[in-house]
């Protein structure tokens, strides 16, 4: 299982009011895992942090990233531009909830 005890780990509360389910959770990490190897390193609060193996350096590769950073987590990434400029081409990516 690609997030083994996430959803009963009272530490982690979630994406606040967005209507995702952990099935939708698991289906955006673990088509990032397949895509550029992102594995879940921490999670608390409103707070997920990925590590990225192959995080994508070419322009389009870029853009799909962040586009999918920005349909998953707009409050970390407000500006799809700017996240395919810088996040989508770390190795850490770093979400969070209001």
């Amino acid at each position: 299982m690609l997030l083994p005890y996430l959803y009963a780990n009272p530490n982690w509360f979630g994406h606040g009011s967005r209507c995702l389910t952990p099935l939708d959770d698991a289906a955006v990490l673990r088509r990032w895992q397949e895509q550029w190897g992102a594995q879940l390193f921490f999670a608390t609060g409103p707070y997920l942090e990925l590590v990225v193996d192959r995080p994508p350096l070419d322009p389009r590769g870029d853009a799909q990233a962040a586009t999918e950073l920005f349909a998953y987590c707009g409050d970390t990434v407000q500006d799809a531009v700017r996240a395919g400029n810088g996040m989508a081409r770390s190795t850490m990516w770093s979400l969070w909830w209001d």
